[in-house]
Parts: C-alpha cells; structure tokens; sequence
C-alpha cells in the first residue's frame, strides 16, 4: 500500500500569527468557515452557536438543580 504524502495546509484566511517568546514565527490560526458566506448566512450562523450555548448552559443548570436535590453528583 502506497503511503499517503503529508503536507502542511495551504494558508487560507490568516486570523492570527502565532510567535515564540523570540519573534520566531510558530504557526497561525485560520478561519475559512465564513469566508465566503454573506452577511446574513454569518448572521444564521452565529445565531444557531449562540442556541447551541444556550442549550448546552440550560443542561449544565439542571443536572447541578437534579445533583443537589437528590445529593448525588454526576461524572461528567
């Protein structure tokens, strides 16, 4: 079986270029997810990410609401 060649990614939208205490250059954080997208899709995502927190903040208040009333904690 041929080995697959592993390469670096392509620079895509540099959001972030990452430096070592000594100014040499480690790496940089990209973000190609909203690039293209218009206004209102990058609206509709943010949206359903803040629904999503939200949801996920409401499960984390009922299971420490169900730990305390019933005195048992979970592993979470």
């Amino acid at each position: 079986m041929a080995r697959r060649k592993i390469e670096p990614p392509k620079m895509g939208n540099v959001v972030k270029k990452i430096y070592d205490e000594n100014g040499r250059y480690l790496g940089c954080i990209c973000d190609d997810y909203c690039r293209d997208k218009t206004p209102e899709e990058v609206q509709a995502i943010l949206d359903r990410c803040g629904q999503i927190w939200g949801e996920a903040m409401e499960m984390e208040r009922l299971r420490k609401l169900r730990e305390e009333k019933e005195g048992v904690k979970e592993i979470v």
